[in-house]
């Protein structure tokens, strides 16, 4: 029994021996980007002291003004590389090395963007007791490769100090009651996926005064 235990055990020590930490090179890190931002990438694989590789990259750069061009030397292997993306379409990044080769694609989007108010909307003048017009605004834009939109409308009498309108969830601001001062009106949106927060330019609404 004993002898039986013995073999087993050195059979796992050398199967462990012949084990690299990373079987196979590989490379981690954000695959949906926003242009001119910084992104770190983790590089990964069976390294030895005779190893070498070169990362090379598409629709952006490398973050480090030493590296001329789009790739790297052929050089011992690296932890990490930050990327600058820098143009709209895909792209990629992709390791030539001795131990394997590798490749990450990323899809560039835009930063995001609050859109924009339809110009009728952005000044009315209404009478007391009027309901104005709807305070319409287009859709936003960026913030993610598949974007998921939260609305939150906000009013300010002195267009500094905003307040949240409770139930004022929706892509336009419908009014149900005239308001009893001038108004400052805009649209804070958030985009779940990165937490991202814009705000549309704000409308105002002014109120006629009548002389009795």
């Amino acid at each position: 029994m004993q002898k039986s235990i013995n073999l087993t055990l050195l059979s796992v020590l050398i199967i462990a021996s012949f084990s690299p930490a990373f079987s196979q090179v590989a490379i981690s890190g954000p695959t949906c980007v926003v242009s001119g931002t910084v992104y770190q990438y983790t590089i990964s694989g069976p390294w030895d002291s005779t190893a070498t590789m070169q990362v090379c990259v598409t629709a952006g750069s490398i973050a480090d003004t030493s590296i001329k061009g789009n790739c790297t030397e052929q050089t011992a292997p690296l932890g990490a590389i930050q990327i600058v993306w820098s143009e709209s379409g895909n792209g990629s990044i992709s390791i030539t090395s001795t131990k394997g080769n590798a490749s990450l694609q990323v899809q560039l989007t835009t930063a995001l963007q609050p859109g924009v108010l339809n110009d009728h909307v952005k000044f009315q003048m209404v009478d007391s007791g009027t309901v104005p017009a709807t305070i319409s605004c287009s859709l936003p834009t960026g913030g993610s490769c598949n974007p998921s939109y939260q609305y939150q409308w906000q009013r300010s009498y002195n267009a500094v100090a905003w307040e949240d309108i409770g139930e004022a969830n929706d892509q336009d601001f419908i009014f149900t009651t005239s308001p009893d001062h001038a108004t400052y009106y805009r649209r804070k949106t958030t985009e779940t996926l990165s937490g991202t927060i814009v705000y549309s330019e704000p409308a105002l609404v002014g109120l006629n005064l009548r002389n009795n």
